[in-house]
């Protein structure tokens, strides 16, 4: 498994989001531990976080810690969609807070 590696700061973080051989092996197995094939993961552009189409069969979202206010409201949210539907419309599935310097996803 990959490390993840260690982001100080936004602008760190926004460094490692533009160059996708330093991502693309966290996002790889990220996927491959929740049982998501991955492919090739093709980022969304827009937003400050990292966002990956991973074969139109998920979309995988990684937080810094920085982040990490953003990442409890999103998990709570995703969680009340998934209680509110049925079926798979929304699957949130290991998400972690991040760690000090590393990522949640």
């Amino acid at each position: 498994m990959s490390d993840r590696p260690f982001i100080a700061d936004s602008q760190a973080f926004a460094r490692w989001r533009a160059t996708p051989d330093l991502w693309r092996p966290v996002v790889r197995d990220i996927a491959r531990a929740a049982n998501v094939p991955a492919g090739e993961p093709i980022p969304f552009r827009t937003g400050t976080n990292l966002v990956v189409d991973l074969d139109g069969r998920a979309v995988l979202k990684l937080f810094p810690h920085l982040d990490a206010g953003q990442f409890v409201s999103e998990r709570a949210t995703l969680r009340r969609l998934h209680d509110q539907r049925s079926g798979n419309f929304v699957r949130c599935t290991k998400s972690h807070p991040p760690e000090r310097g590393r990522f949640g996803g």
